[in-house]
């Protein structure tokens, strides 16, 4: 991801998000289906810009984390393929439609 304009107008910052995630799936009732997880997610960040003052290089430096995170996602089958999924967690929230296979 670019963070355009951070930490000076006119500089970009660029971060890198890894995670890695078990997940385990449980079946639930209706064609549903449950997925706890637990993983890492390590944030790095950068800023190409070389003048930057120490307290600039410090807002960037702040952007870096580094955690464990868990969750769980619920699939709900619509039709054979597709699902509605539901990803709730320390790592994001999201909602959508998607083909599974």
């Amino acid at each position: 991801t670019t963070v355009r304009d951070y930490p000076i107008s006119g500089g970009d910052s660029q971060m890198n998000n890894f995670i890695i995630k078990f997940k385990y799936t449980f079946n639930a009732p209706m064609y549903s289906y449950l997925q706890p997880y637990a993983g890492y997610q390590y944030i790095s960040a950068s800023s190409p810009v070389s003048d930057l003052t120490a307290a600039q290089q410090e807002m960037v430096d702040d952007l870096a984390k580094s955690s464990i995170v868990f969750g769980v996602s619920f699939l709900k089958r619509l039709v054979p393929g597709w699902f509605a999924r539901l990803d709730l967690g320390t790592d994001m929230y999201n909602l959508g439609v998607g083909l599974e296979f």
